[in-house]
């Protein structure tokens, strides 16, 4: 009978995917236990964990204009023993999409001017649920050129409330001026009324209808026409009329800020 003795060195690859393991033998003889041979040739064995994917790298365009679709490459992502995987991409701008690792320039494009943290991610195909780290963020300013901007303001509003039986009935007559003050195009858009508490927009506010406003060209006017009747409940304290202009969102402009016309109807004691 004879017995064995081994050695071997470890080494991890500088993507921490591979550990190469080299292992040599040699033979020690039960009689003669002096009489030991020479080390066996090294056989070095390359074992790859199968829940590991590297990290894939981003790049493209630093800038771009918005409702423009930008490009972008990524490398690496790599399965260390073949696996299939994807690309998770994270827009900055709260989505995120799901692309073929083969897919060749995956593009997204900003509907809204402004600076952009996209990052990517290689993950396995389902069942296999491996997913690398997130890469480095690449940062991308989002331009707005040639764009409408809606502005308005009330040119006569003409509230009154009474009592009719045992309700209160209360009744408004208004006319709103609305200009694009942008230098392109303001397409179809949707305006919504609301009777508000206080003037500003909140989740409190009562929808009280709609506005459909056509297109209307940079510099160009329209004057709408709006009027309502309602019955208001005791203590009710709706002092305001809102109206808030592309209510949809389905317009790209300079300014999403003045978009909200209020007027003040009336005191509360005065109703």
């Amino acid at each position: 009978m004879g017995a064995s003795t081994s050695s071997g060195t470890s080494s991890v690859s500088t993507d921490g995917l591979r550990r190469e393991t080299s292992r040599s033998e040699r033979a020690r003889c039960a009689a003669t236990p002096d009489l030991i041979s020479v080390w066996s040739e090294p056989i070095t064995v390359a074992v790859a964990p199968r829940d590991a994917l590297s990290t894939p790298t981003l790049s493209g365009p630093a800038t771009g204009l918005a409702g423009g679709r930008i490009e972008f490459q990524v490398s690496g992502g790599a399965s260390p023993v073949g696996s299939p995987f994807s690309y998770i991409f994270d827009w900055g701008d709260g989505l995120r999409s799901t692309v073929p690792s083969d897919q060749e320039a995956p593009s997204h494009f900003w509907r809204r001017p402004g600076e952009y943290d996209v990052t990517v991610m290689a993950a396995g195909v389902y069942p296999n649920t491996i997913s690398s780290d997130w890469s480095e963020p690449l940062r991308v300013s989002i331009e707005l050129r040639n764009a409408p901007d809606l502005a308005g303001h009330w040119k006569r509003v003409s509230a009154s409330c009474k009592r009719e039986r045992d309700r209160r009935v209360c009744k408004i007559k208004a006319r709103l001026l609305v200009e694009n003050a942008g230098d392109d195009e303001a397409g179809y858009s949707m305006g919504m009324v609301y009777l508000s508490n206080d003037g500003t927009a909140s989740s409190d506010d009562r929808s009280f209808g709609r506005i459909r406003m056509k297109p209307l060209a940079p510099g160009q006017q329209r004057t709408v026409e709006f009027s309502a009747r309602w019955s208001a409940s005791e203590g009710e304290d709706r002092s305001h009329l809102l109206v808030a202009l592309d209510a949809g969102d389905s317009l790209v402009e300079y300014d999403e800020e003045n978009n909200v016309v209020q007027a003040h109807l009336w005191e509360p004691a005065n109703q």
